[in-house]
């Protein structure tokens, strides 16, 4: 079974680290500073499946926007099950290399979720749902979420529902692996004379 690789990647601002510091530990800092080089987190996430308590670990990965790191994202992406595309809801900027981000990831992974992050939804918003709408279709994205870090709207939602796709996509990787079945090897006795 894989890990449950989530990837944060977008613009320098955008908030992605606020994200996951609302997610891991429901805290907002105003005063963080622009993120160096990369830094992960694991959290487990609970939900109800089928009528039962599940869960999910998840490993998150907080990246760079600095330019100076961009040529990184392919590594930083490769084995993700998910990717999460974060701009700035406030920035269409942001949202416009959203589709550079996008094709980086693509570098290293084309086989896992790209999920489009919107966040600061707090604040009066400069995107226009046909900007978003065009730019979830260039990055093969059919899940959006507006979220806010400051005040954590939406953030358990987004991870939440990531955990419970995890647990499908797993328990199916699962009941498709057939058991290995290993034949006994009969040696015929061999006719050697004793001295």
């Amino acid at each position: 079974m894989k890990t449950n690789k989530i990837v944060t990647i977008g613009d320098s601002r955008t908030g992605k680290t606020s994200i996951l510091s609302r997610f891991m530990s429901n805290v907002f800092d105003p005063t963080h500073t622009t993120s160096v080089g990369i830094d992960w987190f694991s959290k487990t996430v609970f939900f109800t499946e089928d009528g039962q308590q599940r869960e999910t670990k998840l490993f998150l990965w907080d990246t760079s926007g600095q330019e100076r790191f961009k040529a990184l994202t392919p590594s930083y992406v490769k084995d993700a099950r998910v990717v999460l595309l974060v701009f700035d809801l406030n920035e269409p900027e942001s949202l416009q290399q959203v589709v550079f981000w996008f094709q980086q990831a693509q570098k290293a992974q084309t086989n896992c979720t790209y999920i489009l992050v919107g966040n600061k939804c707090d604040l009066e918003r400069k995107c226009t749902a046909a900007e978003i709408d065009q730019v979830k279709i260039q990055c093969q994205s059919d899940k959006y979420y507006e979220v806010s870090a400051k005040d954590g709207t939406n953030i358990q939602t987004l991870f939440t529902d990531i955990g419970k796709e995890l647990y499908k996509m797993n328990k199916q990787e699962e009941d498709s692996v057939q058991p290995l079945t290993i034949e006994p090897k009969v040696e015929k006795p061999s006719r050697g004379f004793c001295c």
